[in-house]
């Protein structure tokens, strides 16, 4: 899948997660709040080449160019004030990194706490070659490389080690 085929490899991006499929009408609420954010996104008065999209109807992605003019903390901050706008107005929480993203069996894209995905490994529900999110990318080239890949090739992958430990 291409994402953002607009922009550079290099452009900075911020994932937010959802711990459920986001229904149509917040799918609709957030895009529309989205829209008018991204097109007065802005860093020291100068317009921002940015964009956002709403992947397997749970993440959030914005996204920023920064060889025309690269995000500020004010910038930053007025981002994760929008997204804390949508998770107030659609009553969910968009800032829980204690959440984990993974494809189902049946490729479904779910969520589970970060102790019940431990136990789904413990239990063998959950293997090396399961595909899991990685919500810590922060350019748009790992976004497209690093962001869905196997649980034995992500950060996720300690939670691997401590049940191979334990046989």
């Amino acid at each position: 899948m291409k994402l953002f085929e607009d922009f550079p490899a290099n452009s900075r991006v911020w994932i937010y997660q959802a711990n459920r499929p986001l229904t149509i009408e917040e799918r609709e609420l957030s895009s529309a709040l989205l829209e008018e954010f991204v097109s007065s996104w802005a860093a020291h008065g100068k317009k921002l080449t940015c964009d956002y999209n709403i992947f397997h109807k749970r993440f959030i992605v914005l996204i920023v160019n920064e060889e025309n003019q690269p995000a500020t903390g004010c910038s930053i901050d007025d981002s994760v004030a929008i997204i804390r706008k949508i998770s107030e107005s659609i009553n969910i929480n968009l800032f829980d990194r204690m959440s984990v993203a993974f494809r189902s069996d049946s490729g479904l894209v779910v969520s589970s706490t970060m102790e019940d995905f431990e136990k789904m490994i413990e239990e063998g529900d959950i293997h090396k070659d399961t595909t899991v999110f990685n919500n810590m990318v922060t350019n748009l080239g790992d976004l497209r490389d690093k962001w869905e890949v196997p649980l034995s090739e992500s950060w996720h992958s300690r939670m691997l080690s401590k049940k191979e430990s334990a046989i």
